[in-house]
């Protein structure tokens, strides 16, 4: 009867880690290229460590949130978009260049730029998401830069 229960209470931890660890892993993201960044229970957010750029203090990367299923604010099942952004790291200011959303078959659903004459750069607040975006694409930078 002892071994019984160990062995429910052992099948039991091992399905709630496996069921855990694959909350966002049938996103069509490759993990050797799209670095976890940050997730809730409706979205995560990944940045693309193979197109980041940093020129005078600047850095230009990709983010993707990724939707796995539809949630209050979009009604297209499971998703993805892509951002094009930009960090200033000398004044703690970020700005998005263009969108894209697409489906899960890839689909484009939306696009949209804007010149770079046009862009806005924004205030990073503390303890934001756009903080932890900007920690993130940071330590990606140092890890690029210092090899």
């Amino acid at each position: 009867m002892l071994k019984l229960r160990k062995l429910i209470i052992l099948l039991t931890l091992i399905l709630t880690i496996l069921l855990s660890a694959n909350a966002f892993a049938e996103n069509y993201l490759d993990p050797t290229r799209w670095e976890w960044c940050y997730s809730t229970d409706e979205y995560g957010i990944f940045i693309d460590n193979q197109t980041i750029k940093y020129y005078n203090g600047i850095a230009e990367y990709w983010e993707c949130n990724y939707y796995p299923r539809s949630c209050q604010s979009h009604n297209c099942g499971e998703h993805y978009h892509y951002y094009l952004s930009s960090i200033n790291f000398k004044n703690n200011t970020i700005a998005t260049k263009g969108i894209i959303v697409r489906n899960f078959n890839g689909k484009v659903l939306f696009s949209d730029y804007r010149p770079s004459y046009g862009l806005r750069f924004e205030p990073i607040a503390p303890q934001s998401v756009a903080e932890v975006t900007a920690n993130k694409v940071r330590s990606i930078l140092q890890r690029i830069y210092s090899n």
